[in-house]
This record gives structure tokens, C-alpha cells and sequence, in this order.
């Protein structure tokens, strides 16, 4: 997965490296904050059952 991701952005890394920067915070932002939702998806359940 991380490997793809490096493949796919390599060239960017060799032409411009602070737009690559900009580019990898945004993806690992989203890709946290999609993690962070669906984790907390599960978790909703127990917490109103938990009361």
C-alpha cells in the first residue's frame, strides 16, 4: 500500500518536493480522518447501548 503510494508519487518527488509535502499531508489527513469516522461508526453502537 505505502509502497504504491511512493511509486505513484516519485516523480512529483524529484520535480517539485514542497508540493509533494503539501500532497502527502492532505492525503494522510484524509486518510486518518476516514479511519477516525469509520472507527467511530463502530464504536457509536456500544456507546448508546452503554448508555
Amino acid at each position: 500500500m505505502l509502497g504504491m503510494l511512493l511509486l505513484r508519487l516519485w516523480p512529483a518527488l524529484r520535480r517539485k518536493p514542497r508540493s509533494l509535502i503539501i500532497h502527502l499531508v492532505l492525503h494522510f489527513t484524509v486518510f486518518s480522518m476516514h479511519h477516525l469516522c469509520s472507527a467511530y461508526l463502530k464504536l457509536e453502537p456500544m456507546f448508546l447501548a452503554g448508555g
